[in-house]
Formats: structure tokens, sequence, C-alpha cells
């Protein structure tokens, strides 16, 4: 985030970050392939382009991360082209979508940070995933003011 541009406050026990205008970078996500979703997110809302390298492990995950992030980012407009151990992604205004998150936690994760700043509605197919590792994750966007509408409350 420092590194995009985003204004952080490091504390003992905490970081804060403000909404910050983002320049995209590049990054070796190699040895931390569980940050590429979120951060093709915020590349994805960032100026410029943002080059994402070492994804040859993202193949192997819950999912082909690679191949998810693209598919939703062009889902929501973004300029993205994938190479064999790259990403590189043009930021822009991305649009809302409905994104499939390819039953991945971090995917549907991503696209919920990224569906804040959209610009319209961002629908994300089977939201459940997320219970995987992070049971309270919906709640925590609606207090960061997403509005959460779970299908099956309408039932």
């Amino acid at each position: 985030l420092k590194q995009m541009g985003a204004k952080l406050e490091v504390q003992k026990d905490a970081i804060s970050v403000s909404k910050s205008s983002l320049t995209g970078g590049e990054f070796d996500v190699s040895d931390c392939p569980d940050l590429f979703p979120v951060v093709a997110a915020l590349g994805a809302a960032a100026d410029g382009r943002t080059v994402l390298y070492g994804i040859e492990r993202l193949r192997y995950k819950e999912s082909d991360r690679a191949e998810a992030m693209v598919e939703g980012l062009q889902g929501m407009g973004i300029e993205v082209v994938q190479h064999e151990d790259s990403v590189v992604i043009r930021g822009g205004a991305p649009q809302g979508s409905v994104t499939n998150p390819w039953s991945d936690h971090r995917i549907a994760m991503a696209f919920a940070v990224l569906g804040l700043v959209a610009e319209g509605k961002t629908t994300i197919l089977d939201a459940d995933c997320v219970s995987k590792s992070y049971t309270g994750f919906w709640n925590e966007m609606e207090v960061l003011g997403m509005k959460v509408r779970r299908l099956n409350d309408e039932q």
C-alpha cells in the first residue's frame, strides 16, 4: 500500500489506512501468493500500470487465482493482460459487475474490496465461500459502508 502511495499510519498494534489516490507499481508475489488477489484489485483502482510477477503458484491454489482475477477484472472493464508468470493491469475506473469468485475465499474478498470503489453495483456469486477463512467478513464490510444483501435474505 505504501509503495502505491496510500496514506498509512503505523502504530504499535495497528495500521490505519486512509482513502488515498493510488499509483501502480511492480510487485513480486512469488513468496506471498495469498496477497495476489487484493494487490490485483488495488492495481485495478490505481492510476497507471501494475505488474504482478511470480504468479505461477497461483494456478494451484483453491482456484486458478490468476485466471479468476483476470476474468473478474475484465468483467469490471479493467484492461488486463496475463503472461505465463505475470499479470499486467492498467488501472482505471472499475465498473460494478457480477463476479464469480470460483469458490475461492480470497477472490471473493478481493472483489468485495474493489466493489467499494467501483461505479455501480457489484454482485459476488457464491459469496459464502469467504467463511473458509473469515466468517465475519461481510459484517466487517458493512461497517466499512458496503451494502450487503444476501440472496437467501429474500427467501
